[in-house]
């Protein structure tokens, strides 16, 4: 059995890694010049109906069995399993780099389930790196369905929609045959009811215009937004977010605002487009239309960052005293310099002494020579009243480096430039660790997908910075972290003495609190913001131990856009242009 031009359409997915799945064994042309994989499965129930766990949030009522030639008998039924296990797909050795998969599932079998395998639990390498496997998929994916024209979609497209939830990435397609050829390929509108043909109405829905209904999160009261002219950029009411709707949506846009969650939209869209057209609403589509969707405040797979929150620490400790003068000087030059240069000076006195005719009395005086140089004090062998030549060439290696050491320490370089007596501020967490700071952190609050969720910051901060590319390199290092724990960064200190968070700002500020931090070295871990907040209102209310804001932080999390069920080419045109021009963040 054999589909005539199946090729064709495969080749149209040529910059993608392409899976053929074949259920009934078709052959599969070899005219296809791309790379592809060729899969063989079947599904089979888990007796009495039961439901097995594949992921966070998806269930299965079926096993997948690969098939092979050795394949002797396929059961009725499996005992159910507590968790699915499917053999990944190979998907690392592919000799291109990859950024979006094709899954041709051609003929899949009737009135059993379909088998939709999720990509990011069944391919071995879609997801970029193993700490993103919580947030989505990153890559584009096209999930295309090989059918009789007559076939019954709405097993298959009851599966799809499981896994297109909140994967903007995900698209649907359908190729439907007849006669051994493919008649029809059709689009599965994601914010419109039904599915498309796509030569024929793909161009009214995949522009942008007043019939889509751009859903914009995280604004409760309505953007300006439109046609905004360079003059009113700098007035009040014109948000970063509002120019960059601007540029992105154009102005001719139906915009409609909320907080956190978009209202359903329910209006009927036109089932006819003319002669010839094909439409299929009932089988492709679930009751309600999926909006495209911009989520402005977002910190979860930031597509477009616009902001940067750092998550540093604020340390206290007792005021120290700066080195003094003498110990300054020494610290101008390593030890292992000055124990060169002392040990060394004694060479230009025992050459002297070599060399000379003087009576034992003096040698003392000789063997000195070098030190009495460096020390610039008055020494009667170091004039060479008898102008022996051999001595300048021999001593001028201890002569010139006692010049540039006491010019050094003469000027100001040791005490303005090179080695200032001050105090060593402790900027990193290197530095914190090695002088045994407390960790005392803040329980934050993140809000993610209407939900407000309590968390340690430093963890929360560490996960939000590692699920956007942008941000994953701004994590502190592992051997830091793991430090940190061991310094009590987990430990609950709520209702001891240097609690700094659970009363803020009332604790710094009363004058009955029992607030303390100057008798332990303490780093409180928080936002930026707040952390400068919380130095000024040390500074003030509670002066005489050191305070200072750290310039290496746990993490930076973003926010920003994250777009969800956007099919039109130019807005994720636009939006990689915004990304790579750095333009969102400033």
């Amino acid at each position: 059995m054999e589909i005539y031009n199946l090729a064709h359409y495969i080749s149209l997915f040529s910059g993608c890694v392409v899976n053929l799945i074949n259920y009934e064994n078709i052959n599969i042309p070899s005219t296809i010049k791309i790379p592809i994989w060729i899969t063989r499965f079947t599904t089979i129930p888990f007796c009495n109906n039961a439901e097995s766990e594949y992921g966070a949030f998806f269930s299965l009522r079926y096993k997948f069995i690969l098939l092979d030639s050795n394949q002797e008998s396929i059961p009725k039924c499996v005992p159910v399993e507590k968790k699915s296990k499917t053999p990944h797909r190979k998907n690392s050795g592919h000799p291109r780099g990859w950024k979006c998969l094709t899954r041709f599932y051609i003929y899949p079998p009737k009135g059993k389930p379909a088998g939709v395998l999720p990509p990011n639990l069944y391919e071995e390498r879609f997801i970029l790196e193993e700490i993103y496997k919580t947030s989505g998929n990153y890559r584009t994916h096209y999930h295309i369905l090989v059918q009789h024209v007559a076939a019954d979609l709405k097993l298959w497209a009851a599966e799809m929609r499981k896994i297109m939830h909140g994967y903007s990435g995900i698209n649907m397609l359908l190729l439907l045959t007849r006669n051994n050829l493919i008649e029809n390929f059709m689009f599965c509108c994601r914010y419109c009811r039904g599915c498309f043909q796509i030569s024929k109405v793909a161009e009214v829905y995949n522009k942008i215009s007043g019939k889509t209904p751009w859903c914009i999160l995280g604004y409760k009261n309505p953007l300006v937004h439109g046609n905004i002219h360079f003059s009113e950029i700098s007035r009040g009411n014109i948000k970063r977010d509002s120019i960059l709707l601007n540029l992105v949506l154009g102005g001719n846009a139906s915009l409609s605002f909320y907080d956190v969650k978009c209202l359903p939209l329910r209006e009927e869209m036109p089932s006819s487009f003319g002669e010839n057209t094909i439409f299929l609403q009932d089988q492709c589509s679930s009751d309600v239309i999926i909006r495209p969707t911009i989520m402005t405040k977002y910190n979860v797979s930031v597509e477009l960052v616009t902001n940067l929150y750092p998550y540093g620490f604020l340390r206290c400790s007792k005021a120290r005293m700066p080195q003094t003068s003498l110990r300054n000087l020494v610290n101008v030059f390593p030890m292992n310099v000055w124990i060169c240069v002392i040990a060394t000076l004694i060479l230009p006195g025992l050459f002297i002494l070599l060399v000379s005719k003087e009576h034992w009395y003096n040698n003392l005086y000789l063997l000195l020579t070098g030190y009495y140089i460096l020390l610039e004090q008055h020494s009667p062998n170091a004039v060479n009243s008898k102008r022996e030549t051999h001595i300048y060439f021999v001593s001028a290696t201890w002569i010139l480096m006692s010049l540039v050491i006491t010019n050094l320490i003469r000027g100001d370089n040791v005490h303005s430039t090179i080695s200032p007596i001050r105090v060593q501020p402790y900027e990193n967490f290197r530095q914190l660790i090695k002088n045994r700071f407390t960790f005392v952190d803040e329980t934050t609050t993140i809000e993610m997908m209407g939900m407000k969720m309590y968390n340690s910051g430093f963890y929360a901060a560490e996960a939000l910075a590692l699920l956007t590319i942008e941000t994953s390199s701004s994590v502190v290092s592992i051997q830091i972290r793991k430090d940190m724990r061991d310094l009590g960064v987990l430990k609950n200190y709520t209702g001891t003495k240097v609690d700094i968070w659970t009363k803020f700002p009332t604790q710094i500020m009363e004058t009955s609190s029992t607030f303390s931090c100057a008798e332990e070295k303490i780093a409180y871990l928080c936002w930026l913001g707040k952390l400068q907040e919380t130095k000024a209102l040390l500074e003030k209310y509670r002066p005489g131990p050191e305070y200072s804001i750290g310039k290496e932080y746990v993490a930076v999390v973003p926010s920003g856009w994250v777009l969800r069920n956007v099919i039109d080419p130019q807005v994720l045109s636009r939006i990689k242009a915004l990304h790579e021009s750095g333009i969102a963040k400033k």
